[in-house]
């Protein structure tokens, strides 16, 4: 978990985390609702962690993660299947309150489901 970590806050920039971390004052929740502000935040997520994509799950009723928004259509397809499937990192993540990262989703093999689900829709 360590070295995970490590390899995490190596690739952050830390002044684009400190000016993204800035515009979240920005969001103005009451004026243009809670949609568009959750956009946001996956959105400079995206951009932070120089990631192909990024989601957002909340916790719904019954504690149970439902996916709420996405950066792109990939990115919705992998929150869509975890929520659907019950697997995949952000349902690890909640579980046991650690990081989870997918270096390759071709060669991933801890979510079987999950990757077979990428594998068909191309993700």
């Amino acid at each position: 978990m360590g070295s995970t970590r490590m390899k995490l806050a190596e690739r952050i920039d830390v002044d684009a985390l400190l000016k993204s971390i800035g515009s979240l004052q920005d969001l103005h929740f009451r004026q243009r609702g809670l949609e568009p502000a959750m956009q946001q935040v996956v959105d400079a997520a995206k951009a932070l962690f120089k990631a192909d994509g990024a989601g957002l799950m909340l916790i719904g009723k019954g504690e149970v993660l439902r996916w709420v928004t996405a950066t792109d259509p990939r990115a919705q397809v992998m929150e869509a299947a975890q929520e659907r499937l019950g697997e995949g990192p952000c349902v690890e993540a909640f579980e046991r309150g650690t990081l989870q990262l997918i270096p390759d989703s071709g060669a991933e093999e801890r979510w079987p489901e999950l990757t077979r689900v990428l594998r068909h829709d191309g993700v």
